[in-house]
């Protein structure tokens, strides 16, 4: 079994090997200024909306839980990456 290969083997082997690629996306920042022509409608300065989040989105091929980021230590005894979402409204008077 795969199991059975990898145990008790001291010969140089690439059994264990695996293509370490991901991509992630890790913090990303959209915001959008309405245009004064509104604003002044309603007796606003400036409005603005916008989008925060931090470890959006992961692609990877790792199939053991391995973190890059967290290279040796990354044993899938800590705590995973946080992931955060934030949405505001900024108004100027």
């Amino acid at each position: 079994t795969r199991a059975n290969l990898s145990k008790w083997n001291y010969l140089n082997n690439d059994f264990m090997l695996q293509n370490n690629r991901y991509m992630r996306l890790k913090t990303l920042v959209v915001g959008y200024t309405l245009p004064q022509v509104w604003t002044r409608k309603v007796k606003l300065e400036k409005v603005r909306v916008y989008f925060s989040g931090n470890d959006l989105w992961e692609v990877s091929s790792i199939r053991d839980g391995f973190d890059p980021e967290m290279g040796a230590a990354s044993n899938n005894s800590g705590y995973p990456f946080a992931r955060t979402w934030s949405f505001g409204l900024n108004v100027t008077l």
